[in-house]
């Protein structure tokens, strides 16, 4: 036995018979259908899929009826003829519209596929499955890292492309075979882990600049500032300080694990070096500034300098930043490395001593506006670059420890001093 198609029933809505009636196909066929009638007349109306025998429309029809004529009237028997015929008509339009609308959504899935690629290819720059952590998929966004399990990104993403020409795109891309899968997340800034997992870093800001060809007329004014005005004037401890720049841009990949911290009037713009050195050297990508010590750790990834502003004591969740070697990025299983340089600015030097930091009194310049307007071209940016990448840094100056042992003496000598008199 077969029966016909899901919903063929539907078709013959009125037609006369309740019993079930046994129809053989003409030309030999071999199966017999146990049909109603008003089935078997949806089954001759239909169009036929390849797996049901061919037949003679209007043999098998007039099986039917020739099997229902001794229990039809006359006028029965021409309304069953008439309701079989509209029928057919209606499925034969069907059948047209049916094919009609195939036809137009393949040509609409064909031309639907060159913007899904497209697609795809945009999206997997910001969005990929990792292969070392099951279900998880990392969204890389220019300010933060996220990591969501799959049914996280999909809400994700819905409410993304909810708006666009392809609404379920990130349902059939999380079912693509072919997406973007990585092993996981590095920082690496020497660009040697391979294709296989998905690196954070990305070169400097002022790297991307054009270069300068006469730097040390740009640059000086900034080394003068900082000999006179954030040093008080001792030459080593300048050096030193240029020396903890120049480290972040020539071995970044190694952290100083000393804090830098510069205090002084609320007028002096003690604040007004690292923000030239976070906003046009490094760049947003590579640096924070805040003035809330209470945030998470996953804010601190791929940035090598945060300052943090009105500082009064610093917060263990800062104070953690200076020793720790690695950050976690968006989940606690997976874990990058840690290359933040930090710097803090208050109006009062720090509370208590700390072997991981390094203090400066600072003053401000007599043309505070000159020297801000200088800052502000993207020229001395790039110069200043050039300056620090250049400088020769003393041996073993990739060494993270490099600068909490090569810090003045007279710096530490005064600190001493000065906790000894608080005391």
């Amino acid at each position: 036995m077969q029966t016909i198609k899901p919903g063929a029933k539907g078709l013959v809505e009125g037609v006369t018979g309740c019993t079930r009636e046994v129809l053989r196909w003409p030309y030999g066929a071999q199966r017999a259908h146990m049909l109603l009638p008003s089935q078997a007349a949806a089954l001759v109306s239909s169009p036929q899929p390849p797996y049901w025998p061919r037949a003679d429309p209007k043999r098998a029809v007039f099986a039917i009826f020739s099997r229902r004529q001794q229990h039809m009237s006359g006028a029965s028997y021409v309304t069953l003829w008439f309701k079989v015929s509209v029928v057919r008509y209606r499925a034969t339009c069907v059948l047209y519209k049916t094919t009609a609308t195939n036809v137009r959504m393949s040509k609409r899935k064909r031309e639907a596929d060159e913007p899904y690629e497209q697609m795809k290819q945009r999206h997997e720059t910001e969005c990929f499955k990792l292969s070392n952590h099951v279900g998880q998929f990392a969204i890389i966004s220019a300010d933060s890292q996220l990591i969501l399990p799959k049914s996280f990104a999909i809400k994700y993403y819905s409410d993304v492309y909810g708006c666009t020409d392809q609404p379920d795109f990130i349902q059939r891309w999380v079912r693509d075979p072919c997406k973007k899968v990585l092993k996981t997340l590095v920082m690496d800034p020497s660009c040697t882990c391979g294709e296989s997992v998905y690196n954070l870093w990305k070169p400097f800001k002022a790297s991307q600049l054009a270069p300068v060809d006469d730097s040390q007329e740009l640059t000086q004014p900034i080394v003068d500032y900082i000999v006179n005005h954030i040093a008080s004037g001792d030459k080593g401890s300048a050096e030193w300080i240029l020396n903890y720049l120049a480290r972040m841009v020539q071995f970044p990949g190694s952290k100083s694990e000393m804090a830098i911290w510069l205090h002084g009037d609320e007028r002096c713009c003690k604040r007004l070096l690292f923000d030239f050195m976070c906003e046009q050297v490094l760049g947003p990508y590579h640096s924070r500034q805040i003035n809330n010590q209470s945030f998470s750790e996953t804010y601190a990834v791929r940035r090598v300098c945060i300052q943090v502003h009105g500082v009064k004591q610093l917060h263990k969740s800062i104070n953690r930043l200076i020793m720790m070697k690695t950050l976690y990025v968006g989940s606690p299983n997976i874990r990058v490395d840690n290359l933040v340089n930090l710097v803090v600015t208050s109006n009062k030097p720090p509370a208590e001593q700390n072997i991981h930091i390094s203090e400066f009194h600072c003053s401000a310049p007599s043309d505070l506006e000159g020297l801000r307007a200088h800052l502000s071209r993207s020229e001395v940016a790039r110069a200043f670059y050039q300056f620090l990448l250049a400088r020769p840094l003393p041996a073993l100056a990739e060494f993270h420890k490099f600068m909490r042992h090569s810090r003045p003496r007279q710096a530490i000598n005064v600190s001493l001093i000065r906790h000894v008199t608080v005391q």
